[in-house]
Parts: structure tokens; C-alpha cells; sequence
């Protein structure tokens, strides 16, 4: 039987959108998913205004009060099967551009609740259907606790809904560096490891250190950025 094609949304939270080292590793993903549908977006590039907490999408059908670029997030993501969440590491926690569009997510709730499996309140979705979340995460230091925030956030965001389901994380700290040396094709071959995993869903995670902390003083200190 053939395998039916996902529609796949990709929100890149990076500020510097499809140049940075959070969007180097979506290539590399988007590159393996050539029989699918994959639509990728850019909130630093798009007209994004803040939620004000109106709760006017509870009572207008779905519809928030702001006419901007969020409509066509709300359009892509109702439709997907598979929604990669993928953001840099600012002040130990996501991109403020990621943040902005999961607050705006609120008009694909009915705005009514029901007790989850956990035995805590979760938000009703108006489209009852299953959705998978990837998290893709980067950052410039080297350990893998840099991510524990962003972590927390996406299991709990997970946890909340019942129709939400986690696909994975990938967590890749000292990127900047990995990117420019020897280990990124350690770490493309992970990521190739698990394609299978992304194209049916399967959990997994990438989650590992692959600087020392010797080894990054040494290149700190090379820029003169390094105080004992």
C-alpha cells in the first residue's frame, strides 16, 4: 500500500529566519522529505501581532481581531500532520518571534475545556484530528542544559492537549561551531538515522554534547572572550 504524503509545517523562530544554523538543519531534514508536502515559515519575515488576551476567536467562530500573517500559520498548521517547531536558544529560552505565533495559536480552540488524561485542564481543539510536533533546537554553548527550558515548555505544551503528540526533539548545542567542523557529519548522519522516525512519526531524540568544555574555553579565548 502506498504511503500517504504528509503536509508538513515548519515554523523556523530564528531571527535571522533561513540564514542561521537552526535553519541549516531543517535543509537537511526538508531535503529528505522530497514526497511530501512542506511549507516553511518565517515569523521575523512576516506582520505578527501580539495576542492582547481578547478572547474575541472564542466567540467570532475562530477568527482573531488582527488581520496580519498569522492567518496563513492558522491555515497550514490545521492541515498538517507533522508540525516542526524549531528555534535558537535567546536568554536560555526560545526565539521571542516562536513565542509571539504559539500565543496566537488560541482561535484553533473552542475556548472550552475538559480534563486531560493527566487529570488537568486542557484546551478543546476545534479540529479533533491528530497532530505530531518536532522540536528543533540550537545554541551557541556546548551543554545540553541549555535546553532544559525550551524542553520543559514543548513537554508540557504536549501534555496539554489530547490530541497533541510529540514526534521527537533535536537539540544541537554549540552549533556554530559544529556547522564548521568535522562533527557536523556526525551529526547530518543522526539526523539521516531518523528520517524513517520523522516520515512515520516514531518518537526519537538527538540529544547530545559534542564539544568539551576544554575545548570551548580554548576557542573562546582564541577571541578573546574567555575570563577565568
Amino acid at each position: 500500500m502506498e504511503k500517504r504524503k504528509m503536509n508538513i509545517l515548519i515554523i523556523n523562530g530564528s531571527a535571522k529566519a533561513d540564514k542561521g544554523t537552526t535553519q541549516l538543519i531543517i535543509n537537511h531534514i526538508e531535503n529528505n522529505l522530497k514526497d511530501d508536502t512542506v511549507n516553511i515559515f518565517y515569523p521575523a519575515q512576516n506582520i505578527i501581532n501580539e495576542c492582547i488576551d481578547c478572547k474575541k476567536c472564542f466567540t467570532n467562530i475562530g477568527n482573531c481581531i488582527f488581520e496580519d500573517d498569522m492567518e496563513q500559520y492558522l491555515k497550514e498548521w490545521d492541515k498538517s500532520d507533522l508540525i516542526i517547531l524549531a528555534s535558537p536558544i535567546y536568554s536560555y529560552s526560545m526565539s521571542s518571534h516562536l513565542k509571539k505565533v504559539l500565543d496566537r495559536i488560541r482561535p484553533l480552540q473552542t475556548g472550552k475545556y475538559k480534563m486531560n488524561a493527566n487529570g488537568e485542564f486542557s484546551p478543546i481543539t476545534r479540529n479533533k484530528k491528530k497532530f505530531s510536533f518536532l522540536l528543533i533546537s540550537t545554541c551557541g554553548f556546548p551543554e545540553i542544559n541549555n535546553f532544559k527550558v525550551i524542553e520543559t515548555w514543548f513537554d508540557s505544551f504536549i501534555d496539554q492537549y489530547e490530541n497533541y503528540y510529540s514526534a521527537g526533539k533535536i537539540f544541537l548545542p554549540a552549533s556554530q561551531i559544529i556547522f564548521s567542523s568535522s562533527f557536523i557529519e556526525k551529526f547530518k548522519k543522526q539526523i539521516e538515522k531518523n528520517m524513517a522516525n520523522i516520515k512515520t512519526l516514531n518518537y526519537f531524540e538527538i540529544k547530545k554534547e559534542w564539544i568539551d568544555k576544554n575545548e570551548f574555553s580554548k576557542i573562546l579565548t582564541k577571541y578573546n572572550a574567555f575570563v577565568e
